[in-house]
């Protein structure tokens, strides 16, 4: 027979022989075998999920499949139950045959040698370019390519579809003869040891010349050996022989004539039959089922599909959503349902501010009441006059015995909850026992001062809630693009190969939480701290802080949340563990970004951050896995209660682990605390004057105040105040730095109406 009429036979007998294989296979294992493709959400139908199922008979498709006869377990933590199955769906296949089969490796050999043409050349890289581009959307497959002539490798590089032309590109044709034996033989050593289905494509001329240094202390392969290593071949290794010679069929050809090979001149026509356009049969029925637990927190479930009465099994694991992201497939969000607990929440927030501005006060004033107000008892023929009003004082009527001077209640709180002599009493060295009250949610003194943290700290937790949920129920994909730019396909592909899309979109999910949680807590937070350190507050200034502590931690807040991802995807931690280090990062960012420019030291920021996430962490993984309630109302509540623990934890450390505060007693309607040991602690000065820049910033009218009036600073254990103009200390006048104790009085000049108090705790 001649030699072109071989290569028409070999050439038509491609497909026949590439079907066969796969039918082959399955023959010999008998009896219908279930083989689960991969499990995915069903957009359609919320709540379902559908498992891709190839099933087949002695090597035939088998799509009649009784419903009844399918039966699928869900396990999750050793735990298994029985799952609702919605019925088989036949799914339209191209082919009954399995004809096409699923290559995982491919390799290309090009011969680069001197029998060449560049019009050969041309064609070759034509062929490699089309195959890579058209089987590269095909998720798993590899492509690599070994480019030869008579003394060396010339390269060996892995190939995509973003840098085969660059790769391809620069490829020219040698002087040298080419080696085909030797970088044959070597090329299907090593794609032998690969996994999976194998494919090698030989482009070369046929042409074989064994000689050089390398063959000085090996022989060279002889045309038998050939044959024997392409008859040991396993099934499903392929080996497609191109021809690229202009003549007739080289005879080095023949030597591979006995085994699974196929010849050419042209990459066959009927190739995007069999690689390109035909995919795979991974899947022929589909099974629709409901899950037994439909919230998905990341956990690895298995799934075991059983088909009776054959009692043929099948399984395959699945993860969705992540513990910080727990995805619910019960139902879409219903939004009327959301502006309803949107409301819920608005109240709750509103509730915290009831507490704080009216019901506290009330009970404070019926307290001071119960402890400092008693009727009014004549005094024989003396008459005592309201100092305010200068009315007399009638029998019976409700006065303040804290101080010195007998005075109406009510004056008392028209007066700032204060003695009417105060703070001019502590010049006359009285007890300070009239100072005044705080009874205002907005004084930020005392109680008030934690109620506006939580307060505040429950408004960013709303606003979280807000956005995570808002993103939820538009089914926002924005990060799903940052996804695929940052993260590698192989990563994605190393978590699940088959499918890669729900592994972005829970990264893309963590990633929103991120965003969520640096935005909404780190925003009011932030806010809060500023309206604290007021002496520094301005409109400009204090928005540019927050709009930068916020963007900080939005992004400290996605890669600390990715990294949740990562432990509970990737490493396999536990999802309780994987979030709780996420939350406890979460609580270290928050401490850390709060702390930058502020008053607060960064340790006790360190602390408070992460004692509140902690606390916020099991109050969330309680209501999440112990209470069962609907997503919104979950979250709702956590995100709450998050918020304002945080907010609650963080003022408490601070303000416990406070050691040294300046009391403003003087002005009435400006009085505050004033934090001062973050930067005395730190071996810094502290400024007091109308300086705006100034740690203490006296922004009221006092014309006796200079812009730097007072310098504050610490030696060794003690703190002094260093005179820049006139200040008394005890109302005495002091020239140089004088060292401070508790409860000491500084006065910013003789006629200053600016006083303070030092308190060391």
């Amino acid at each position: 027979m001649k030699l072109v009429d071989l290569k028409i036979i070999y050439t038509k007998l491609i497909l026949g022989t590439v079907a066969l294989l796969p039918l082959a296979l399955s023959a010999q294992q008998g009896g219908v075998i279930l083989e689960v493709d991969r499990i995915t959400v069903d957009t359609q139908d919320h709540g379902m999920l559908n498992f891709w199922v190839k099933s087949t008979d002695n090597g035939k498709l088998k799509n009649d499949i009784a419903t009844e006869n399918i039966s699928i377990t869900e396990f999750i933590n050793g735990r298994a139950d029985s799952i609702v199955t919605d019925g088989v769906v036949p799914m339209e296949v191209l082919e009954e045959s399995l004809g096409a089969f699923d290559t995982s490796t491919i390799y290309f050999l090009l011969d680069l040698s001197r029998d060449m043409t560049a019009e050969a050349l041309r064609n070759a890289k034509q062929m490699i370019r089309q195959v890579v581009l058209e089987r590269s959307e095909i998720s798993g497959t590899r492509f690599y390519l070994t480019a030869y002539h008579e003394q060396a490798v010339l390269l060996r590089e892995k190939l995509t579809a973003d840098n085969v032309d660059r790769i391809l590109e620069p490829l020219a044709m040698s002087e040298q003869a080419p080696d085909f034996f030797r970088f044959l033989v070597d090329d299907i050593r090593e794609l032998k040891a690969q996994e999976g289905t194998r494919a090698l494509f030989v482009m070369s001329s046929g042409g074989n010349v064994s000689r050089g240094a390398i063959y000085e202390k090996r022989l060279p392969y002889e045309p038998h050996e050939l044959t024997e290593l392409v008859k040991s071949l396993p099934s499903n290794f392929h080996l497609f022989v191109i021809d690229l010679h202009e003549d007739e069929l080289s005879e080095n050809f023949i030597y591979l004539n006995n085994g699974d090979t196929r010849f050419s001149k042209i990459l066959p026509p009927d190739y995007a039959e069999v690689l390109g356009n035909s995919r795979p049969v991974r899947s022929n029925i589909l099974i629709q089922a409901l899950p037994g637990q439909q919230e998905f927190k990341g956990e690895n479930r298995t799934y075991v599909i059983e088909l009776q009465p054959e009692a043929r099994s099948a399984q395959k694991e699945f993860r969705l959503g992540s513990i910080n992201f727990p995805v619910n497939l019960g139902g879409e969000t219903n939004w009327v349902n959301w502006i309803i607990w949107l409301v819920v929440g608005l109240i709750a927030v509103l509730i915290i501010y009831g507490v704080g501005s009216l019901l506290i006060p009330y009970f404070r004033e019926r307290e001071f009441a119960a402890k400092y107000v008693t009727p009014y008892v004549q005094e024989g023929q003396r008459t005592r006059y309201d100092i305010f009003y200068n009315e007399p004082i009638r029998e019976g009527e409700p006065v303040v015995t804290k101080c010195r001077q007998i005075t109406p209640f009510s004056s008392w709180k028209e007066n700032g909850w204060q003695c009417p002599n105060y703070p001019v009493c502590l010049n006359q060295n009285c007890s300070g026992a009239g100072a005044p009250e705080a009874t205002s949610f907005s004084s930020m003194e005392g109680v008030y001062l934690k109620l506006n943290w939580i307060w505040f700290g429950a408004m960013g937790g709303l606003i979280a809630w807000v956005i995570i949920t808002l993103f939820r129920g538009t089914n926002f994909q924005g990060f799903s693009g940052l996804v695929g730019t940052f993260v590698d396909e192989d990563f994605l592909n190393s978590i699940s190969l088959d499918n890669p899309e729900l592994v972005t979109q829970t990264i893309s999910n963590n990633l929103m939480v991120g965003v969520a949680f640096g935005a909404g807590i780190m925003l009011m937070l932030s806010w809060m701290e500023e309206r604290r350190a007021s002496n520094r507050y301005s409109n400009i200034k204090s928005g540019i802080r927050i709009a930068l502590r916020t963007l900080a931690c939005i992004l400290l807040s996605m890669l600390v949340f990715f990294g949740g991802f990562y432990l509970q995807y990737v490493v396999g931690v536990a999802p309780y563990v994987s979030g709780l280090l996420s939350w406890l990062l979460f609580g270290l960012g928050i401490g850390l970004i709060i702390s930058a420019s502020s008053t607060i030291a960064r340790m006790n920021g360190i602390i408070g951050g992460v004692i509140g996430a902690v606390i916020a962490f099991q109050v969330y993984w309680g209501l999440t896995e112990f209470l069962n309630t609907g997503f919104l109302l979950a979250n709702l509540a956590s995100m709450l209660l998050m918020g304002g623990i945080i907010g609650s934890i963080l003022v408490s450390v601070v303000t416990t682990l406070e050691d040294y505060e300046l009391e403003v007693i003087a002005p009435a309607g400006y009085q505050r605390t004033v934090p001062i040991s973050k930067w005395l602690n730190a071996g810094e000065s502290v400024m007091i004057g109308k300086l705006p820049g100034s740690y203490v910033y006296v922004k009221w009218d006092d014309d006796e105040v200079r812009p730097e009036h007072a310098e504050m600073f610490r030696e060794d254990s003690s703190i002094f105040v260093r005179p820049v103009e006139e200040v008394l200390v005890n109302q005495r006048m002091i020239s140089k730095p004088v060292a401070l104790k508790n409860g000491d009085i500084i006065k910013l000049g003789r006629s200053s109406i600016t006083q303070f108090r030092f308190v060391e705790k």
